[in-house]
């Protein structure tokens, strides 16, 4: 059994230094990049109908004012929550100076179309039958850090 010799140091020869791994302060911009928002691949993510079904729903029930916004605020982007807000409010009001009170709507829900323009986008169109109209409701949904965003949401 052979066993190599480990080299000798002389007594004069200062023990190595520790390696110190030294750190490059990072930008704002590569921080936010890092931690900011991250798209998500559509291969990742769930199938949108369930989404897209779901916040049709509870968008009818909110516009009729039987439903707080803020049940939706995590699957919207800041833009559609902003103008949806505002239609809130101005029902709110429109209904107050009449002396409504809200009711929970009757609708049925169509079918649900859905194209995926591009890895991570979809964009869905549900059709909301409600007597006496019927009436579109389209949505672009983005992934966004592992989930499904809703960045447009238009009613006609």
């Amino acid at each position: 059994m052979s066993t190599s010799p480990l080299p000798m140091r002389s007594a004069l020869t200062p023990p190595p230094m520790p390696v110190v791994a030294t750190r490059r302060r990072r930008s704002t911009r590569e921080i936010e990049e890092f931690f900011g928002r991250q798209r998500t691949s559509g291969e990742l993510l769930p199938d949108p109908r369930p989404l897209a079904v779901n916040l049709t729903r509870h968008l009818v029930e909110i516009l009729a004012g039987v439903r707080d916004l803020d049940q939706i605020a995590r699957w919207l982007e800041e833009e559609p929550y902003a103008m949806l807000r505002q239609v809130v409010t101005l029902r709110a009001r429109a209904r107050q100076a009449k002396r409504q009170a809200p009711s929970r709507p009757r609708f049925q829900l169509g079918p649900t179309h859905v194209d995926a323009p591009a890895s991570g986008v979809v964009e869905c169109v549900i059709v909301v039958h409600q007597q006496p109209r019927c009436y579109p409701v389209a949505m672009r949904l983005v992934g966004l850090d592992g989930r499904w965003r809703a960045v447009e949401i238009t009613v006609m």
